[in-house]
C-alpha cells in the first residue's frame, strides 16, 4: 500500500501544480480587465461631463453654474472642471479666479490643475478640449473661444 500512494504522488504533484498555474495566471488575467474597466468608466465619466458642459453650445457662466450643480448628483466620479479665458498655460491659471473652476468636492475649486493632479493618489485621466465661452463686455455679449481642462478619478 505504501508503494503505490508514493507511485501516485509523483503524478499529483504535477496535476495540483499546474492547477495553480493555471488559476494563478486565470486571476491575473481578471485582475488587468478589471483594472482596464475601470479606465474605460472615467473615460466614459470623461466625456458625459463634457457633454453636459458643452450641451448648450455656448457656455455662460450661469448656464455653467446650472450644469455644475446636476453635474454633482449624477456623476459618480471625482472630477475638477476649468475654463480659462488664457491662452498661455492652462494649468496654472484656474483656481485664483482666472476663469470658470468646478470641482465635485469643494475645496479643490481654488487649486491648480497642478495641484489637483499632484493630490490624487490613484489613476486619473485628464483631457482639454475647445469651447466657447460668453462674457458681457459692457452691455454686448462677446464669445471666445477658450480651453476647458476635465481631470477625472475615481473617488468616494
Amino acid at each position: 500500500m505504501k508503494g503505490i500512494a508514493v507511485m501516485e504522488m509523483g503524478t499529483i504533484i504535477p496535476i495540483v501544480l499546474a492547477l495553480l498555474i493555471f488559476f494563478g495566471s486565470l486571476v491575473s488575467a481578471m485582475n488587468i480587465v478589471n483594472q482596464k474597466n475601470k479606465r474605460i468608466d472615467l473615460v466614459f465619466s470623461l466625456i458625459q461631463i463634457v457633454d453636459r458642459v458643452t450641451e448648450a453650445g455656448v457656455i455662460t457662466k450661469n448656464n455653467f453654474n446650472e450644469v455644475q450643480s446636476v453635474l454633482k448628483q449624477t456623476i459618480p466620479v471625482n472630477y475638477y472642471i476649468c475654463i480659462t479665458t488664457y491662452d498661455d498655460d492652462l494649468y496654472t491659471r484656474c483656481g485664483n479666479g482666472n476663469g470658470l473652476v468646478a470641482a465635485k468636492q469643494d475645496d479643490l475649486k481654488y487649486e491648480s490643475p497642478q495641484n489637483v493632479i499632484k493630490s490624487i493618489s490613484e489613476e486619473y485621466v485628464s483631457a482639454a478640449f475647445p469651447v466657447t465661452y460668453q462674457v458681457m463686455r459692457g452691455k454686448v455679449p462677446f464669445n471666445e473661444v477658450n480651453r476647458m481642462l476635465v481631470i477625472v478619478w475615481q473617488g468616494a
